[in-house]
């Protein structure tokens, strides 16, 4: 029984039809990394106004937050994490991870 079966177990049907939605990314960018292994990874960072946006600070809180960051309250940045999965890249198999971000801060 995976993590969904349980979950749809514990929610009525009608609540986890409606509790998901789809989201269609617009291309944003991607970084090439390498593992610990030193295999390549690549990250698509894609936009989509789904997500939601961060709570509104000014550029002096940012800079506030940038320039403490130890002692500074924490600020997040929601997002959408897709499962890693492989792709080839030049005959090899690659990881590849979507994270998805709004665009509009």
């Amino acid at each position: 029984m995976g993590i969904l079966d349980i979950v749809k177990d514990e929610m009525p049907a009608k609540d986890f039809e409606n509790s998901s939605i789809i989201i269609v990314p617009k291309p944003g960018f991607c970084v090439k990394l390498k593992s610990k292994k030193n295999e390549k990874v690549f990250v698509n960072i894609c936009i989509s106004d789904k997500v939601p946006a961060p709570r509104r600070i000014t550029e002096d809180e940012l800079r506030e937050i940038l320039d403490d960051i130890e002692n500074s309250p924490p600020f997040k940045v929601p997002m959408c994490i897709g499962e890693p999965h492989a792709e080839v890249d030049s005959g090899t198999a690659n990881q590849l991870q979507f994270i998805e971000i709004r665009s509009i801060y």
